[in-house]
């Protein structure tokens, strides 16, 4: 007999999944270490969430301002 999905292992699968990004996100905000961005450039990877977003079905306009936050880990704090 299947295994039913409960919301609880969903939510232990999101939260999985939660980690990954955040790890990813970390590693990004140390290869920016101390390299400045151009505004360019920093548009070019907003493009680049917006584009994969669309390909993806995913929201165009929601995942380039995920894409801006995503970039602006270059212009943190300490970086």
């Amino acid at each position: 007999m299947r295994r039913m999905i409960t919301l609880t292992d969903v939510h232990e699968q999101i939260e999985q999944i939660d980690q990954k990004i955040i790890d990813l996100l970390e590693e990004r905000a140390r290869l920016c270490k101390g390299i400045e961005i151009d505004p360019d450039d920093e548009a070019e990877m907003v493009a680049l969430w917006e584009e994969e977003g669309d390909v993806r079905g995913l929201d165009e306009v929601r995942m380039g301002r995920i894409g801006k936050l995503v970039a602006g880990l270059c212009r943190g704090p300490g970086m």
